[in-house]
């Protein structure tokens, strides 16, 4: 078992500057708002990880493993930051599980199974989902292996992450 905790000061943050007029000569006139990186960003997280392997037999191993993680951001009060840069702490997973086994075959075949479920982004569109991998590897002499692996063997696809942080589907 393994725990942690991080305190963070001085994160990164989008912060605006002051609304100024563009140039009295320029034609047409503007206004410029300046948006600089600052460090306006502070936060803690917390979780832990919890892992165990169990022999059965010579031949058959089970393995099981869970973590869990806690990100807390808040801006500094004299922050300017228009954008998501606390959003950010919703991008992580809070609970992740996997389950898996390996059986040692004959003729020098060894079987992987392995499950796994990840839990939602909290702050982004993508659902919590369970996936399965499998593996069966042959091997004929000590330094050649052929191996069929098929992953994702519970649906056709699943969304990780979002190509864009508007919300939009990827």
């Amino acid at each position: 078992m393994a725990t942690f905790y991080n305190w963070y000061t001085h994160l990164r943050s989008t912060e605006l500057g002051l609304l100024t007029d563009g140039p009295e000569d320029s034609a047409p006139s503007y206004f410029e708002l300046p948006v600089v990186i600052g460090h306006n960003l502070k936060g803690r997280s917390w979780g832990a990880e919890l892992a165990a392997n169990l022999r059965i037999s010579r031949a058959t191993q089970l393995r099981a493993r869970y973590a869990y993680l806690r990100v807390d951001l808040d801006l500094e009060a004299d922050s300017m930051d228009p954008s998501v840069s606390v959003a950010t702490e919703g991008n992580s997973p809070r609970h992740q599980l996997g389950l898996g086994s390996t059986h040692d075959l004959r003729w020098n075949l060894r079987l992987n199974c392995d499950l796994r479920y990840v839990g939602k982004l909290t702050r982004l569109p993508v659902d919590g989902y369970l996936t399965a991998d499998a593996r069966v590897g042959w091997r004929p002499y000590a330094d050649v292996e052929f191996a069929l692996i098929g992953r994702n063997l519970v649906d056709d696809r699943h969304l990780e992450f979002p190509a864009d942080f508007s919300g939009g589907r990827s």
